[in-house]
Protein backbone atom coordinates (compact mmCIF):
# COMPACT_ATOMS: atom_id res chain seq x y z
CA UNK A 1 0.00 0.00 0.00
CA UNK A 2 1.40 3.39 -0.98
CA UNK A 3 2.31 5.75 1.85
CA UNK A 4 -0.50 8.21 1.13
CA UNK A 5 -3.12 5.48 0.85
CA UNK A 6 -1.79 3.85 4.03
CA UNK A 7 -2.27 7.00 6.08
CA UNK A 8 -5.62 7.80 4.50
CA UNK A 9 -6.80 4.34 5.47
CA UNK A 10 -5.24 4.59 8.91
CA UNK A 11 -6.89 7.85 9.88
CA UNK A 12 -10.25 6.78 8.44
CA UNK A 13 -10.32 3.56 10.45
CA UNK A 14 -8.84 5.27 13.51
CA UNK A 15 -11.58 7.93 13.59
CA UNK A 16 -14.27 5.29 13.09
CA UNK A 17 -12.67 3.20 15.85
CA UNK A 18 -12.62 6.16 18.25
CA UNK A 19 -16.32 6.68 17.61
CA UNK A 20 -16.94 3.01 18.41
CA UNK A 21 -14.87 3.22 21.60
CA UNK A 22 -16.62 6.36 22.84
CA UNK A 23 -20.02 4.79 22.17
CA UNK A 24 -19.58 2.26 25.00
CA UNK A 25 -18.50 4.76 27.67
CA UNK A 26 -22.05 5.02 29.14
CA UNK A 27 -22.25 1.22 29.41
CA UNK A 28 -18.78 0.97 30.98
CA UNK A 29 -19.68 3.72 33.45
CA UNK A 30 -22.67 1.67 34.64
CA UNK A 31 -20.59 -1.50 34.95
CA UNK A 32 -17.87 0.36 36.87
CA UNK A 33 -20.39 1.73 39.36
CA UNK A 34 -21.55 -1.81 40.12
CA UNK A 35 -18.06 -3.32 40.26
CA UNK A 36 -16.61 -0.63 42.53
CA UNK A 37 -19.19 -1.47 45.19
CA UNK A 38 -17.74 -4.98 45.46
CA UNK A 39 -14.04 -4.09 45.27
CA UNK A 40 -12.11 -3.53 48.52
CA UNK A 41 -9.77 -0.53 48.48
CA UNK A 42 -11.32 0.71 45.24
CA UNK A 43 -9.48 3.58 43.51
CA UNK A 44 -10.65 7.03 44.59
CA UNK A 45 -11.66 8.00 41.07
CA UNK A 46 -15.08 8.56 39.51
CA UNK A 47 -16.42 5.50 37.64
CA UNK A 48 -16.51 7.52 34.42
CA UNK A 49 -12.77 8.26 34.62
CA UNK A 50 -11.98 4.60 35.35
CA UNK A 51 -14.18 3.59 32.41
CA UNK A 52 -12.33 5.93 30.05
CA UNK A 53 -8.95 4.66 31.33
CA UNK A 54 -10.09 1.08 30.68
CA UNK A 55 -10.29 1.97 26.98
CA UNK A 56 -6.54 2.55 26.69
CA UNK A 57 -5.79 -1.13 25.98
CA UNK A 58 -8.49 -1.44 23.27
CA UNK A 59 -7.18 1.80 21.75
CA UNK A 60 -3.64 0.42 21.52
CA UNK A 61 -4.91 -2.85 20.04
CA UNK A 62 -7.03 -0.86 17.57
CA UNK A 63 -3.95 1.01 16.31
CA UNK A 64 -1.99 -2.24 15.95
CA UNK A 65 -4.87 -3.94 14.09
CA UNK A 66 -5.26 -1.03 11.67
CA UNK A 67 -1.55 -1.06 10.85
CA UNK A 68 -1.52 -4.85 10.33
CA UNK A 69 -4.61 -4.74 8.14
CA UNK A 70 -3.33 -1.83 6.08
CA UNK A 71 -0.04 -3.63 5.42
CA UNK A 72 -1.43 -7.10 4.66
CA UNK A 73 -4.86 -6.76 3.02
CA UNK A 74 -3.50 -5.43 -0.31
CA UNK A 75 -1.15 -8.44 -0.54
CA UNK A 76 -4.01 -10.86 0.20
CA UNK A 77 -6.54 -9.33 -2.16
CA UNK A 78 -8.88 -8.41 0.71
CA UNK A 79 -10.86 -5.20 0.31
CA UNK A 80 -12.92 -2.75 2.31
CA UNK A 81 -15.63 -0.64 0.69
CA UNK A 82 -14.82 2.21 3.06
CA UNK A 83 -11.09 2.10 2.29
CA UNK A 84 -11.78 1.89 -1.44
CA UNK A 85 -13.95 4.99 -1.13
CA UNK A 86 -11.18 6.88 0.67
CA UNK A 87 -8.13 5.75 -1.30
CA UNK A 88 -9.54 4.97 -4.75
CA UNK A 89 -12.49 7.40 -4.78
CA UNK A 90 -14.85 4.56 -5.63
CA UNK A 91 -18.48 5.39 -4.94
CA UNK A 92 -19.47 3.71 -1.69
CA UNK A 93 -23.12 3.16 -2.59
CA UNK A 94 -22.47 1.58 -5.98
CA UNK A 95 -19.86 -0.74 -4.41
CA UNK A 96 -21.97 -1.91 -1.51
CA UNK A 97 -25.37 -1.99 -3.25
CA UNK A 98 -25.06 -5.56 -4.66
CA UNK A 99 -24.47 -6.94 -1.15
CA UNK A 100 -26.97 -4.89 0.87
CA UNK A 101 -29.88 -7.32 0.51
CA UNK A 102 -27.69 -10.28 1.50
CA UNK A 103 -26.21 -8.37 4.42
CA UNK A 104 -29.58 -7.29 5.80
CA UNK A 105 -31.13 -10.72 5.19
CA UNK A 106 -28.39 -12.67 6.96
CA UNK A 107 -28.19 -10.00 9.66
CA UNK A 108 -31.88 -10.47 10.48
CA UNK A 109 -31.58 -14.28 10.43
CA UNK A 110 -28.56 -14.28 12.76
CA UNK A 111 -30.17 -11.70 15.07
CA UNK A 112 -33.22 -13.95 15.46
CA UNK A 113 -31.01 -17.01 16.10
CA UNK A 114 -28.99 -15.04 18.64
CA UNK A 115 -32.13 -13.89 20.48
CA UNK A 116 -33.62 -17.39 20.52
CA UNK A 117 -30.37 -18.77 21.93
CA UNK A 118 -30.41 -16.08 24.63
CA UNK A 119 -33.95 -17.11 25.56
CA UNK A 120 -32.89 -20.76 25.68
CA UNK A 121 -30.04 -20.03 28.11
CA UNK A 122 -32.04 -17.72 30.40
CA UNK A 123 -33.29 -20.30 32.97
CA UNK A 124 -29.71 -21.38 33.80
CA UNK A 125 -28.04 -17.96 33.90
CA UNK A 126 -27.30 -15.83 36.97
CA UNK A 127 -29.25 -12.57 37.31
CA UNK A 128 -26.32 -10.50 36.03
CA UNK A 129 -26.53 -12.16 32.60
CA UNK A 130 -30.28 -12.33 32.23
CA UNK A 131 -32.13 -10.18 29.71
CA UNK A 132 -33.60 -7.06 31.30
CA UNK A 133 -35.02 -3.79 29.94
CA UNK A 134 -31.90 -2.04 31.26
CA UNK A 135 -29.49 -4.41 29.48
CA UNK A 136 -31.24 -3.73 26.20
CA UNK A 137 -31.92 -0.02 26.53
CA UNK A 138 -31.14 2.30 23.62
CA UNK A 139 -27.78 3.53 24.94
CA UNK A 140 -26.42 0.03 25.63
CA UNK A 141 -27.76 -1.30 22.34
CA UNK A 142 -26.21 1.48 20.26
CA UNK A 143 -22.95 1.10 22.17
CA UNK A 144 -22.91 -2.60 21.34
CA UNK A 145 -23.74 -1.94 17.71
CA UNK A 146 -21.03 0.66 17.18
CA UNK A 147 -18.34 -0.98 19.33
CA UNK A 148 -19.05 -4.46 18.00
CA UNK A 149 -19.69 -3.34 14.45
CA UNK A 150 -16.65 -1.09 14.15
CA UNK A 151 -13.98 -1.65 16.81
CA UNK A 152 -14.29 -5.41 17.11
CA UNK A 153 -14.49 -5.84 13.33
CA UNK A 154 -11.28 -3.84 12.89
CA UNK A 155 -9.55 -5.82 15.65
CA UNK A 156 -10.73 -9.28 14.67
CA UNK A 157 -11.23 -9.08 10.88
CA UNK A 158 -9.05 -6.28 9.55
CA UNK A 159 -6.18 -7.05 11.92
CA UNK A 160 -6.16 -10.58 13.35
CA UNK A 161 -7.90 -12.44 10.52
CA UNK A 162 -5.70 -10.77 7.91
CA UNK A 163 -2.62 -11.75 9.94
CA UNK A 164 -3.69 -15.41 10.16
CA UNK A 165 -4.47 -15.56 6.44
CA UNK A 166 -1.09 -14.01 5.66
CA UNK A 167 0.72 -16.54 7.90
CA UNK A 168 -1.13 -19.47 6.26
CA UNK A 169 -0.48 -18.00 2.81
CA UNK A 170 3.24 -17.68 3.49
CA UNK A 171 3.55 -21.11 5.13
CA UNK A 172 1.56 -23.20 2.67
CA UNK A 173 1.82 -21.20 -0.58
CA UNK A 174 5.14 -19.41 -0.12
CA UNK A 175 3.27 -16.14 -0.70
CA UNK A 176 2.27 -17.05 -4.25
CA UNK A 177 -1.06 -16.44 -6.00
CA UNK A 178 -4.17 -15.68 -3.94
CA UNK A 179 -4.68 -17.42 -0.57
CA UNK A 180 -6.52 -20.72 -0.93
CA UNK A 181 -10.10 -20.80 0.28
CA UNK A 182 -9.35 -23.28 3.08
CA UNK A 183 -6.78 -20.88 4.54
CA UNK A 184 -9.36 -18.10 4.56
CA UNK A 185 -12.04 -20.30 6.15
CA UNK A 186 -9.61 -21.61 8.77
CA UNK A 187 -8.68 -18.02 9.64
CA UNK A 188 -12.35 -16.98 9.85
CA UNK A 189 -13.22 -19.85 12.19
CA UNK A 190 -10.05 -19.41 14.27
CA UNK A 191 -10.62 -15.69 14.79
CA UNK A 192 -14.28 -16.32 15.64
CA UNK A 193 -13.25 -18.75 18.38
CA UNK A 194 -10.55 -16.41 19.67
CA UNK A 195 -13.08 -13.57 19.63
CA UNK A 196 -15.43 -15.62 21.82
CA UNK A 197 -12.66 -16.57 24.25
CA UNK A 198 -11.62 -12.90 24.48
CA UNK A 199 -14.91 -12.26 26.32
CA UNK A 200 -13.73 -14.44 29.22
CA UNK A 201 -12.48 -11.52 31.32
CA UNK A 202 -15.68 -9.52 30.95
CA UNK A 203 -17.80 -12.60 31.62
CA UNK A 204 -15.91 -13.43 34.83
CA UNK A 205 -16.55 -9.90 36.10
CA UNK A 206 -20.27 -10.32 35.58
CA UNK A 207 -20.93 -13.88 36.72
CA UNK A 208 -19.39 -17.10 38.12
CA UNK A 209 -17.86 -19.14 35.30
CA UNK A 210 -20.18 -22.15 35.33
CA UNK A 211 -20.22 -24.61 32.38
CA UNK A 212 -23.47 -23.11 31.05
CA UNK A 213 -22.06 -19.56 31.25
CA UNK A 214 -18.91 -20.70 29.41
CA UNK A 215 -20.95 -22.46 26.70
CA UNK A 216 -23.14 -19.38 26.24
CA UNK A 217 -20.05 -17.16 25.94
CA UNK A 218 -18.52 -19.35 23.23
CA UNK A 219 -21.78 -19.81 21.30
Amino acid sequence: MKSRSFWQSFFTLFVLGLFGLFSIIPSINTIMEVQLKNVPNAPDLPPLILGVLSLINPLILLIIAIIIGNLLTPKLGLKSYIIQRVTEKKLFWSSIKPNISKGIGWGVVLAVIHYLLELTFQPWLPDSLKLTPESRNLVNTLGGVFYGGIVEEILVRWGLMSLLIWIGWRLFQQGKNQPKIWIIWFSILSTSLLFAIAHLGATVLLAPLTPIVLIRMIV
